[in-house]
């Protein structure tokens, strides 16, 4: 019972969600005198029997009524959920589902990875400080990291692109780029070292040292805490890294979508890729509070 409570709650508050994101894109289309029109074309070109209006019976997108464009997006967001209706393009009248198969999966993939790698890089450096921190070259291996990190992920995508000559990279230098670049290792990193650091001087960490058994072993949960809220505190800025780094690429992906909307004045395609967005951070959140939950019901700053 209590976990159909807790689901239904879940439920509840990812559609409040995507109903104020999605409302608040929408409001932004509708105060922009240009895309209300623009907007209004296409409502009479693809919904006109659900708004109640006809083509021949409005003379332009202008003369329709702010009722209209809210009856459009109340019909437009239920068929996502009734029928799996994304809408259609502006643009070419393409459906967006096509977005849910290879853009999504690329960009989620290509996100998600890195910041695994990022992850595992700043483990590795963390390590190497931990056992060999008077050793100069590990000291400047380090240092170098963390200043190729200060790089934003334009500079290290153009420098792929031209000054590699890579117009096509395979996805594994994509992944290398969205992990280091931006400044993403060298916050993993420090975001690391200072759990770490707060752990083995916590009640915690005394506690354990007078049990018997592996240390390493009572060390798994506070640090399998500390991985999942750098993973949860990273993908949304590593989301938005991969959308840059997709369109220098030209990769076919959301990133590469998102500028093509934007260019195409396809305002719809916007806001079916704010919607998809939404979904990818509240799954995020949701994953990132289950594995505090179940690996230790404590906050991380208790333990």
């Amino acid at each position: 019972m209590k976990f159909l409570q807790t689901l239904g709650l879940l439920v509840f508050y990812t559609l409040l969600l995507l109903v104020i994101v999605t409302s608040v894109v929408y409001t932004v289309f509708l105060i922009t005198p240009g895309i209300r029109v623009e907007l209004g074309h296409y409502i009479l070109k693809y919904y006109s029997d659900v708004i109640g209006i006809s083509a021949t019976g409005a003379s332009g997108g202008e003369q329709l009524p702010l009722w209209a464009y809210w009856k459009f997006y109340l019909h437009w967001f239920l068929n996502i959920f009734v029928k799996g209706d994304l809408g259609y393009s502006q643009f070419d009248g393409k459906p967006f589902s096509a977005l849910l198969g290879a853009p999504i999966r690329t960009t989620l993939s290509l996100a998600v990875v890195s910041v695994l790698l990022s992850l595992c890089f700043a483990l590795g450096m963390f390590v190497l400080q931990l056992r060999w921190k008077d050793n100069p070259f590990v000291r400047a291996g380090i240092g170098g990291f963390k200043a190729l990190s200060g790089l934003h992920y334009i500079v290290l995508s153009y420098f792929v692109l031209y000054g590699l000559n890579l117009r096509q990279p395979p996805h594994w230098i994509l992944i290398l780029i969205i992990a280091v670049g931006n400044g993403v290792l060298a916050d993993t990193y420090t975001v690391l070292k200072e759990d770490f650091d707060k752990l083995i001087n916590s009640p915690f960490y005394l506690g354990i040292q007078t049990r018997a058994g592996d240390k390493i072993f009572h060390l798994l949960k506070p640090l399998s805490l500390s991985f999942s809220r750098i993973m949860y505190s990273k993908f949304p800025a590593v989301l938005g890294g991969t959308f840059i780094v997709e369109y220098i690429m030209n990769v076919h992906a959301l990133g590469l979508e998102t500028i093509k909307a934007v260019v195409e004045n396809d305002h719809l395609k916007m806001l079916v890729i704010s919607f998809l967005i939404t979904i990818l951070i509240v799954v995020s959140t949701v994953l990132y509070h289950t594995v505090q939950k179940y690996v230790d019901p404590r906050p991380v700053k208790d333990l």
